[in-house]
């Protein structure tokens, strides 16, 4: 399904007016059922690592691989969207899916000293509750047995402050690591590309989540 939480009203609207097919039904079923799964795989491991290390030190490298492949696994909802088995815009799919990859990869992954910043865990606890509230959300309700907790979970987290967080989070992780580059007298020229890149990727997300 897509990430945008506040788009789901209109995806659900969306389906009753045309029912999906036998096969998109089993399918996105599937990569609900999928994606549901592996965020709780990365909330059980985050929560092992809590309990045996004592500290948030060391708990992005040891979950790195797992949130790396689940999260670019998202690239299909862009693929749903377009499709057309989801109802909902390939623009706004595509901003939000496209945002989390390139915080994954191209911030994280390539500015290793932010990788224990408290600001990055910060985000990895506000995206697997949203997930897993979100995907579990989409599985029950392909199942047409929708629990009323899981969808007063997933109602509570849409009206949150997470986005509040989740605008944010980019700009302290870039700050340390201009800071860090500064004591070190490294050349920040394609780390001013990347400040410039992050925060536009957050303001479309912000122009987006208004237009809605």
């Amino acid at each position: 399904m897509a990430p945008s939480e506040e788009d789901g009203s209109l995806e659900e609207k969306e389906s009753k007016k045309k029912p999906l097919s036998p096969f998109a039904t089993a399918w996105l079923t599937f990569y609900n059922i999928t994606m549901t799964a592996g965020w709780l795989v990365l909330a059980v491991a985050m929560i092992r690592f809590s309990y045996q290390k004592r500290t948030h030190k060391g708990l992005y490298r040891s979950i790195q691989k797992t949130l790396k492949f689940f999260q670019t696994f998202a690239l299909l909802e862009i693929v749903h969207c377009a499709v057309g088995i989801v109802r909902t815009s390939v623009l706004v799919t595509g901003v939000q899916v496209m945002s989390r990859i390139f915080m994954v990869w191209f911030v994280i992954h390539s500015i290793r000293p932010i990788q224990n910043e408290e600001s990055v865990v910060l985000f990895l606890v506000t995206w697997t509750v949203t997930e897993i509230t979100r995907y579990s959300f989409y599985t029950f309700n392909l199942l047409n047995h929708l629990p009323y907790f899981i969808k007063w979970a997933r109602w509570a987290n849409v009206m949150s402050a997470r986005f509040k967080v989740n605008n944010h989070h980019a700009e302290l992780m870039v700050f340390h690591r201009v800071t860090d580059e500064r004591e070190n007298n490294n050349n920040t020229t394609s780390l001013s590309s990347c400040i410039q890149l992050v925060l536009l990727v957050n303001s479309l997300q912000f122009m987006v989540r208004c237009l809605l």
